[in-house]
């Protein structure tokens, strides 16, 4: 049955914040103040935000054709004080980057990662989630977010920026003891100390899972109070110009041998035994090394275990939730320099004796970028705002879906931009070769997509797997996912089982003038439910063989995601009256008939796997021989 989960209709209209993302189609970075104070020097009183409990995962809860509504619920800053005191901050740091980078730009470093490093200490950006009273900004993960937009011009120092933030100050903050955050908190906020993350290992390098760690820390037969850890990390960030290393292992201390206990563990670089090799030579991102770290016969005692062992594998998955935001914060900054850069182009440019932005082609092409920025744009701060709104909400998917929705939209914006200005943007007129590099290796970093795409669907095959394993699910569902979609539009999708009405009446939760696009919404939630139990029904357990089927059953869930975020914050635009409110609604109706065109397009395929997976057979013959050898069409035999 379908289900929506709501408090009250309506009720959360009161709470909409008068602060809007999207101001102006042409973005400006100029500056606002002259005078640069040091950032955290703002008199910014301490903060409690009320926040509700939501321990559901809102997409696993999707592929069982739940809708949790209180997901509409946007990111709210109620405080006129706090939205100028925000601005103030980002428009600082935006102007303190560029003397920064000037000063910089003086000096003889020795290769791009001292630059950043020297860039860093001085811009002074860190604590984003402490308490202003012990030197933090007390941002919210929302204001995170917009801050790390900010800084997105500069994608070497603002990716030095999260590292350092996610994967060392935050998680201190949330696991260490008292004692621990006292004698390692203040002193990486004033960057006296620099913080790496080690986890990924040779084997397990393209999994989220921390249960396939190799890394052991056993405890110490001589020495109760000591573990010996043995292991290997790869890709560890800022390694050779950190003093402390968190790394995570698997812990056994001798009591429970077939249970796996994985511990973070916090120590000092220079411990005997932990050999840091030289930085991998990569071709972006220069400004932060990776470097590879083992660990042999490594004695570390008992206090160097960072909090507790319970729940860490939950809470590494946070770890990398807020990392994945601030991922999509970045993109989002960056498609705005993209679109920025389009605009002033066609603007001052012509072609036919016209000026470019005079011809229908690029107002298209710009229009699509715009439109294209605000669902990006949408995904982020609604996730953010969860985040903020709901104690330990279970966002590693939608975090996933975040990263791959706006690394590809930027891929898509760099092609367009490339498509309209053409070589020239590699002249001194642009200077975006940096820029172009970044782009196109920003989305294979951290995980390639294809590869999170399949994680997103194994996860919700195996939630309703485990949900639906005590009963007759499988007899249930019809043979075929063109019969239920034939049903379904008949309005009799399961006759004879569960009584679904073809609405989840989300018209009580979203303005009224958005009608037609809720109910494209509702379209695209229904057919999800309906795609998974197809897949379900036809392969059972050996669906997580099938790569091609779940990796469109992730673009299914990544548009029906889309368009919540879409419309959630379209709905708050109708009721509030927002700025460029007429802009806004134009934008999101034109987003979702695009949505729902490609959602219709990808079911499609999936309901024809067998189309594409024919295509496959070329590939056997090319792999029977471990190499693509053809004849030259120019040789006769």
């Amino acid at each position: 049955m379908i289900e929506a989960f709501i408090h009250k209709p309506w009720s959360y209209l009161s709470k909409f914040n008068n602060f809007y993302l999207i101001q102006k189609v042409c973005y400006s970075d100029s500056a606002v103040v002259s005078y640069l104070p040091k950032l955290k020097n703002l008199d910014l009183p301490d903060r409690t935000r009320k926040q509700r409990l939501f321990r559901k995962n809102f997409i696993e809860e999707l592929f069982l054709n739940k809708f949790h509504a209180s997901v509409l619920d946007y990111p709210e800053i109620d405080s006129l004080i706090e939205v100028n005191n925000l601005e103030k901050q980002c428009s600082n740091a935006k102007e303190l980057m560029n003397i920064i980078s000037s000063k910089s730009n003086e000096i003889t470093f020795k290769n791009e990662t001292d630059k950043t490093l020297w860039n860093f200490k001085n811009l002074e950006l860190t604590g984003f989630k402490i308490s202003t009273k012990k030197g933090g900004f007390g941002y919210l993960n929302s204001e995170c977010a917009f801050m790390q937009e900010a800084i997105s011009s500069d994608l070497n120092l603002s990716n030095f920026v999260m590292t350092n933030e996610t994967f060392g100050i935050d998680l201190i903050q949330r696991l260490g003891t008292d004692e621990q955050k006292e004698l390692y908190v203040p002193k990486l906020i004033s960057c006296e100390k620099m913080t790496s993350f080690a986890h990924l290992e040779p084997e397990n390098f393209n999994t989220l899972d921390p249960i396939l760690l190799n890394t052991n820390a056993k405890l110490s037969s001589d020495n109760s109070d000591n573990y010996i850890v043995n292991g290997k990390k790869i890709w560890v960030h800022n390694a050779s110009h950190a003093d402390l290393i968190i790394f995570s292992a698997n812990i056994n201390d001798g009591q429970d041998l077939n249970k796996n206990k994985i511990g973070l563990f916090i120590v000092d670089k220079n411990l005997n035994g932990i050999k840091v090799y030289e930085p991998i030579q990569k071709l972006s991102s220069k400004g932060m090394d990776c470097c590879s770290v083992t660990f042999d016969n490594v004695t570390v005692p008992k206090s160097c275990i960072l909090g507790k062992c319970e729940n860490v594998e939950n809470e590494i998955k946070k770890s990398f939730s807020k990392f994945y935001l601030s991922i999509g914060a970045q993109s989002v900054g960056m498609i705005k320099k993209l679109i920025e850069i389009s605009t002033h182009h066609c603007t001052y440019n012509k072609i036919f004796s016209k000026y470019k932005y005079e011809l229908d082609y690029y107002k298209i092409i710009l229009s699509n970028l715009v439109s294209r920025l605000f669902a990006v744009e949408s995904m982020t701060y609604l996730l953010s705002g969860r985040m903020d709104m709901h104690d330990n909400a279970d966002v590693f998917l939608e975090s996933l879906i975040l990263k791959i929705f706006s690394t590809e939209n930027l891929q898509y914006v760099l092609d367009q931009t490339l498509s309209i200005i053409g070589s020239e943007i590699y002249s001194e007129r642009y200077n975006m070769q940096k820029l172009v590099e970044d782009c196109f290796l920003f989305a294979a970093s951290n995980y390639s997509n294809d590869e999170l795409k399949l994680i997103i669907s194994k996860i919700g095959c195996q939630y309703v797997l485990n949900y639906k394993k005590n009963s007759n699910f499988f007899q249930k569902v019809t043979d075929s996912l063109d019969s239920q979609m034939i049903s379904y539009y008949l309005g009799k999708i399961f006759p004879q089982t569960d009584s679904i009405s073809p609405s989840y009446k989300l018209n009580g939760y979203l303005h009224l003038m958005l009608k037609e696009e809720t109910f494209l919404l509702e379209d695209m939630i229904l057919m999800l439910k309906v795609c998974t139990d197809s897949l379900l029904k036809q392969y059972k357990d050996n669906v997580f063989n099938r790569h091609l089927e779940l990796k469109l059953l992730a673009d299914i869930v990544i548009h029906v995601y889309a368009g919540v975020s879409i419309l959630a914050r379209a709905s708050r635009a109708y009721c509030l009256g927002v700025r460029n409110q007429e802009v806004d609604v134009k934008i999101i109706r034109s987003d979702m008939l695009k949505l729902h065109d490609n959602f219709s397009k990808i079911v499609y395929r999936l309901k024809n796997n067998n189309d594409y997976i024919k295509s496959c057979n070329l590939w056997n013959t090319i792999a029977d021989v471990k190499k693509f050898n053809r004849n030259h069409p120019i040789f006769a035999s």
